[in-house]
């Protein structure tokens, strides 16, 4: 889960699932439609979250790192509502399929422990 000006990003198996919190006294956060292949949808399929891993999300300025079991990933999330995928899901060879992902970002570079080690 992380948070970006208005906009609260849930990740899980299925995606990434935006809902707008910029009225805290809601009962009920509305979901943020994001249009995928002309089509609104309510979930963003990252293709790097598997079903039995774990997700870690981190931020650096205007662009978003998601990774999973199955790799990293990276949108542009200048417009917060609007996420865009910059380039395709990348393999780091330490996160699997069926274990725990962890992110740190320092400086100019990232760091990920995921299944296979750091």
């Amino acid at each position: 889960m992380a948070l970006r000006d208005s906009v609260l990003y849930i990740i899980g198996n299925k995606g990434i699932a935006l809902f707008d919190v910029s009225n805290p006294a809601m009962d009920n956060l509305p979901k943020i439609g994001v249009s995928q292949v002309g089509k609104p949808s309510y979930v963003i399929d990252t293709g790097v979250i598997s079903s039995s891993s774990g997700a870690a999300v981190a931020f650096n300025n205007q662009l978003m790192y998601v990774a999973g079991g199955k790799g990293l990933l990276v949108f542009n999330v200048q417009e917060a509502k609007s996420p865009i995928k910059v380039g395709e899901p990348l393999q780091t060879g330490v996160l699997s399929i069926d274990a725990g992902a962890a992110m740190v970002l320092r400086e100019d570079r990232i760091y990920l422990a995921g299944g296979k080690g750091i």
